[in-house]
């Protein structure tokens, strides 16, 4: 269907635009055309993108179904010849890769509009690279949004279960009051069901063997240090978060002004491509050479201030 720009009745124009310069309704008329056709274009962009995302999934499906058909056959073959082989249960297993928001952005701005605009800059819109660039800027919400992910990953992670459960019960009282009510002894009865739990009892209510027991008491207190400097770091890691997340929106304020005083063009696009494309493979655009962080050597066991592993250069 043809698509028309709406009919604006005269009388709202002139009640709107009464008292105004010439040079402001210029600047809204063009804000209006301007949005006008950004939004015509989103429609079409929400197309493309929606033909492309069914194209992939019945690409993926079709090889899905030659795989699974390609496997069916090896194995009737086996079965008949009598082969007893073993099979590799990680190439039976459907690889599943998980990408952010963020990722899938910056793989359309800096793969297929890159290709695109290095081809023919003319075949690519400057609205789809606006709206492309507003997912992958520094301070964007899908940047905010996959770095608290992996803040909270981390922080979920930084510890297995079972110092959880022991910082949990443990946390807030001495070490000489948790020998002391460890080697208690217990009182408990076949008939007896626990229907409530007092967090700072439980541990207290188990039957701990004898090892376990020498353990605590000849390196308990080195176990509750860990525990002290996991939680220190904790709160460092999170206030290094939040230090990070006001400075994009320092960032987003600056970039705010800018963006007021002047647009950037295509061919500022155009170089920025050409200058990705020669550098993106290389140590220039690693975090050693980026942020001047020393390599750590993998031979090496202990973390000094400020290393970062050499072998994670592509991670």
């Amino acid at each position: 269907e043809e698509l028309k720009q709406p009919i604006i009745p005269d009388s709202f124009n002139q009640a709107k635009t009464k008292g105004k310069t010439m040079k402001e309704r210029s600047k809204e008329h063009r804000e209006r055309k301007k949005a006008y056709i950004a939004n015509l274009e989103t429609k079409i962009a929400d197309l493309e993108t929606q033909v492309r995302d069914l194209t992939t999934e019945n690409e993926q499906m079709k090889a899905q179904l030659e795989k699974s058909s390609s496997e069916c056959k090896t194995q009737v073959v086996e079965k008949k010849s009598g082969a007893a082989k073993s099979s590799d249960t990680s190439k039976n297993k459907i690889e599943k890769s998980f990408k952010s928001t963020l990722h899938e952005y910056e793989d359309f701005v800096y793969d297929k509009l890159n290709k695109k605009m290095l081809e023919n800059p003319d075949e690519v819109r400057y609205t789809t690279l606006e709206q492309a660039y507003e997912h992958i800027e520094d301070y964007s919400d899908d940047r905010f949004i996959y770095i608290d992910r992996q803040f909270r990953n981390i922080i979920n992670n930084i510890v297995g279960i079972e110092t959880k459960i022991y910082q949990a019960c443990l946390k807030n009282l001495k070490l000489s009051e948790i020998k002391r009510r460890m080697k208690t002894k217990k009182r408990h009865s076949k008939y007896f069901v626990k229907k409530e739990f007092r967090l700072d009892q439980i541990m207290f209510d188990e039957e701990w063997s004898k090892p376990l027991m020498e353990v605590m008491e000849k390196y308990g207190e080195e176990l509750q240090n860990f525990g002290k400097t996991i939680k220190s770091l904790v709160k460092k890691l999170v206030q290094v978060r939040n230090k990070l997340f006001n400075t994009y929106i320092s960032m987003a304020e600056i970039d705010e002004k800018i963006y007021d005083t002047a647009d950037y063009h295509k061919q500022d696009v155009k170089g920025l491509f050409e200058i990705y494309n020669l550098i993106k493979d290389t140590k220039y655009m690693t975090p050693h050479y980026l942020w001047d962080i020393p390599k750590r050597p993998d031979s090496e066991l202990a973390y000094k201030d400020f290393e970062l592993s050499s072998s994670e250069d592509d991670e």
